[in-house]
């Protein structure tokens, strides 16, 4: 899936443009400490905002714990735009609220409105240091309370009591891809939000109408840190994407890279119990669906994807199941060198061909017959 949360994260600020100027509006109370210093204070989160939206917030602006993921949550947005937008909208961020947590430091929220809605509303935290300001996540304060469990390379931070196998197994299948592909092994930090509305939650953000109302992904791995699928401790199919980045030569290549994916990770999404997917059942489930459709034509499904799985989860991919089958041949009969060589085929279906031509013999002209014959044979 590879789907990374800070690419939504504060999206709103770069389909449209900043106006230049925050509001404060006469509802707002400034803080007592910051009345003596509210031009400077109102022009620092201006030239914060304003970075943003270039992309250009570097460590001497931020503060917190992981200074790295703040910048790239902060950065993340740059050049994103709602694909629905056909023209850019100019927005202005408005100073809901501000109220100090401590002698130096406030929580501020900020909400981002154009001419027709409301875009975003963020909340983040400020400190006075030396006369000046730097910015940081809620993240730390939002967790603060949070049970930390380090097992192996990986220290989740959770409320509910951890799933320790399925964590074992995390940790287990990390160090395994990042070996098999010779690389060092990398830790992280997992937390185990509920669901994608709550990882957005607790970085900070309220609401973003380019994300409003999904909530059944997960995020990362960006700067070392994860955010959940639905609370599973497994992040597996994305910390493949995140090692596999590492040794590619060449742009990516969709079926070979979700194939290996789902082969060496999982298929990203949980099923109605919230346990994560794997390709053995998904298997089981697309035998099903042959016995109940026998014309079915498996490179039409390749090519065109229909989410035909109702079970365990709607949102499965049929291609990536089917390049996990050919991804798995190549690996068989031609081992690591045959995965790298069809991870750095290049982008496109046609450079996927090429190469499964190559190693195995597969093509579009007896695609159907051979991923059959695998399907049986799994």
């Amino acid at each position: 899936m590879n789907k990374v949360i800070f690419v939504t994260i504060l999206s709103f600020l770069s389909y449209s443009r900043l106006s230049g100027q925050m509001m404060i509006p006469n509802a707002v109370i400034l803080p007592s400490t910051l009345k003596n210093d509210s031009t400077q204070f109102t022009e620092r989160i201006n030239q914060f905002l304003l970075k943003m939206d270039e992309g250009r917030i570097d460590t001497s602006m931020v503060y917190g714990k992981n200074i790295a993921l703040a910048v790239s949550v902060f950065n993340s947005f740059k050049g994103y735009q709602d694909e629905n937008d056909t023209i850019q909208s100019i927005y202005t961020p408005y100073l809901i609220n501000i109220f100090p947590i401590s002698d130096n430091q406030f929580e501020a929220s900020v909400a981002f409105i154009d001419s027709e809605r409301l875009k975003a509303f963020v909340r983040f935290l400020i400190k006075a240091e030396n006369a000046q300001y730097k910015f940081s996540l809620l993240l730390d304060r939002n967790t603060a309370n949070w049970q930390t469990t380090q097992v192996g390379t990986v220290k989740y931070h959770h409320r509910t009591p951890l799933n320790l196998d399925v964590a074992k197994k995390f940790d287990a299948t990390n160090q395994e891809i990042a070996r098999k592909f010779g690389l060092t092994v990398d830790s992280f930090d997992f937390y185990l939000n509920h669901n994608y509305q709550e990882a957005l939650n607790i970085l900070g953000i309220e609401y973003d109408v380019l994300v409003n109302g999904e909530y059944r992904d997960g995020s990362g791995v960006d700067e070392k840190t994860i955010f959940a699928i639905t609370g599973n401790e497994d992040f597996s199919h994305d910390v493949f994407h995140y090692y596999s980045e590492k040794i590619r030569t060449e742009k990516r290549n969709y079926p070979a890279d979700e194939g290996f994916a789902y082969l060496w990770g999982n298929a990203y999404y949980t099923d109605k119990a919230n346990n994560m997917i794997y390709v053995d059942q998904l298997v089981v489930e697309l035998r099903k669906y042959i016995q109940q459709n026998p014309d079915v034509d498996l490179l039409e499904l390749f090519n065109k994807r229909p989410y035909i799985f109702t079970e365990p989860a709607p949102e499965l991919n049929i291609k990536s199941l089917l390049s996990a089958l050919i991804c798995n041949d190549v690996e068989k009969k031609h081992g690591l060198e045959g995965v790298k060589k069809l991870l750095n085929c290049g982008r496109g279906d046609d450079n996927f061909f090429k190469v499964t031509k190559e190693l195995i013999g597969l093509e579009r002209g007896n695609f159907n017959t051979e991923v059959m014959s695998l399907i049986e044979q799994f």
